[in-house]
């Protein structure tokens, strides 16, 4: 992002900046508004729906590139509205994972959660600079953005709409996943 905002776009690093604290702004509201937001919609749906809206709002990312006179306020839009959601979508399934999973496994299951999200960042990273020093920013941020809309289809194609979410696990029971 630092290098479509400042060499494809040709802004600012103050509009950089400005365009992060609007994503950041919008995480903060995602995270005081999930409780409402799954109290409203159930918990099993606000993972999808949020997904849905991450992934939808990926795509005004490098339109910004497609028309310059109003990328700014377009990048503040989409980077508050880009957060919002995830911060929604993180916290209903953080909060699912840990409530399910038992006591004595959390911490496997939070290092296992965090080697397959984290893990290929580094490989994903590497992958964009290749594509972006072959195709150009713009070409790979399309092709990421339609890639966040697949990532995506796992929760909006799975059980989410048919059910809700269960309860804690019983520390007693030895079946208990």
């Amino acid at each position: 992002m630092p290098i479509f905002i400042l060499r494809t776009l040709g802004l600012s690093p103050e509009v950089m900046g400005l365009v992060f604290m609007a994503g950041s702004l919008g995480g903060l509201a995602g995270a005081f508004a999930t409780a409402r937001i799954v109290a409203w919609v159930g918990e099993a749906r606000a993972v999808p729906l949020s997904a849905i809206m991450f992934s939808v709002i990926a795509l005004v990312l490098p339109v910004a590139a497609v028309v310059p006179p109003i990328a700014v306020p377009l990048l503040i839009a989409q980077n508050f509205l880009m957060i919002f959601p995830v911060l929604v979508y993180n916290i209903t399934q953080v909060t699912f994972r840990q409530r399910i999973t038992p006591k004595r496994l959390l911490g496997r299951m939070n290092a296992s959660i965090r080697f397959c999200v984290w893990g290929v960042m580094p490989i994903a990273a590497l992958l964009a600079g290749g594509l972006g020093t072959w195709l150009g920013t713009t070409a790979t941020l399309w092709i990421g953005s339609f890639g966040a809309l697949l990532s995506a289809a796992f929760v909006v194609f799975g059980p989410f709409w048919r059910r809700d979410l269960p309860a804690a696990a019983s520390e007693a029971d030895p079946t208990a996943p």
